[in-house]
């Protein structure tokens, strides 16, 4: 869709005068990646915990001292990672493109001003 947008403000009439050859639009996964790392987290705090008995338990989260409480935050975590996956992809609003020549960028840069 990028490639086909740049490729006509380049060249309207199709004659060659210049040419995309491919343009990505970054997505943003930042929602991802934060619930990933919640999940590693709780993992490492959980077997961390039950490896070695805390001194005070009353400090430590339910999730990293119960298998019960473990398993519903793991099932809880994984659903909104799911969810993030799924969602409409939200662009960062950067793109990489690669045109073949500087005539090229200076056609983009015209028709963006």
């Amino acid at each position: 869709m990028l490639h086909q947008f740049l490729q006509k403000i380049i060249d309207p009439h199709d004659t060659n005068e210049g040419r995309v050859i491919a343009g990505i639009i970054i997505p943003d996964y930042s929602q991802l990646f934060q619930e990933e790392s919640k999940l590693a987290e709780g993992i490492t705090g959980y077997k961390i915990m039950r490896d070695q008995s805390p001194f005070l338990k009353c400090l430590y989260p339910k999730e990293y001292l119960s298998d019960n409480h473990f398993k519903v935050f793991e099932a809880t975590q994984n659903f909104k990672i799911d969810t993030c996956i799924t969602n409409q992809i939200k662009s960062t609003h950067t793109a990489f493109v690669a045109l073949d020549s500087l005539k090229s960028v200076l056609k983009i840069k015209k028709a963006a001003e």
